[in-house]
């Protein structure tokens, strides 16, 4: 069950980057810890 919920977490956030990126002007930066994977 955590693997489903961690894929569509991973899915959600894949989206809202893209919508995000396609924006003008909109910059980010994303840190992922190697360890845990939290963002």
């Amino acid at each position: 069950m955590a693997a489903s919920s961690l894929a569509n977490g991973q899915d959600a956030l894949e989206e809202k980057l893209g919508r995000l990126s396609k924006k003008p002007g909109v910059k980010a930066s994303i840190v992922l810890d190697r360890a845990t994977g939290a963002i």
